[in-house]
């Protein structure tokens, strides 16, 4: 067992920020993709809304708002879409998936939100290697947030939450990145840390806008 660990712990060290996001969101989208074509199917009601959605909750809302939206645009044309109708970033979103596809499947979703969750958990192990941990302890750090029973719902429904959190951790990111230079670093890796800190910061911002 221990030569196990040791293997897995030699493996993690040797990984890359790709190979690292590409397990996060293997692991993210295999879930999604349980969720809503296995597991609720399974369950039926009162648990399966239909469409891969749990029942009662904001994600039948959106569903239900994006689907009349798509289906006005397929009709009308795309001249009807809206980028936040009434504020609503999330519905503007899903609805132009639904109408692209012409099919109003949350499934459609799934490399968006399984993409943001992957993100965020890339976030917290690039946070943990600030603090001069080692990239196997900060890969098992990240493992809480991707597997929190909470982050089930976000990553498999409908939500903002998958938005504006990991809008949040890229931010986070950002601001540790730009105060944290040693004073010894060549002023041209300090210049890319600042430009990277601030497009990490604009992107989160954007995401949570969109949503918001």
């Amino acid at each position: 067992m221990v030569l196990i660990i040791k293997k897995i712990n030699s493996f993690l060290n040797r990984i890359t920020i790709f190979q690292a996001f590409s397990i996060f969101f293997i692991y993210s989208a295999l879930l999604s993709l349980a969720i809503q074509l296995i597991i609720l199917p399974f369950l039926g009601p009162p648990f399966s809304y239909g469409d891969g959605l749990l029942d009662g909750g904001d994600w039948q809302v959106i569903h239900d708002r994006a689907s009349f939206i798509a289906g006005d645009i397929i009709i009308h044309g795309w001249n009807v879409w809206e980028f936040r109708p009434e504020g609503w970033g999330i519905v503007g979103l899903i609805s132009a998936h639904y109408a692209f596809f012409e099919l109003n499947k949350p499934f459609l979703l799934i490399p968006i939100f399984s993409g943001l969750h992957a993100l965020g958990a890339l976030c917290i192990l690039k946070l943990m290697e600030t603090l001069g941990i080692k990239r196997s302890t900060a890969f098992y750090s990240s493992i809480p947030y991707l597997i929190f029973p909470s982050s089930l719902l976000w990553v498999s429904q409908l939500l903002k939450d998958g938005f504006t959190l990991n809008g949040a951790l890229l931010i986070l990111l950002g601001l540790v990145l730009l105060f944290n230079y040693s004073k010894q670093e060549a002023i041209g890796i300090k210049i890319k840390n600042q430009i990277l800190s601030a497009v990490l910061i604009f992107i989160g911002l954007i995401i949570i806008w969109t949503v918001r």
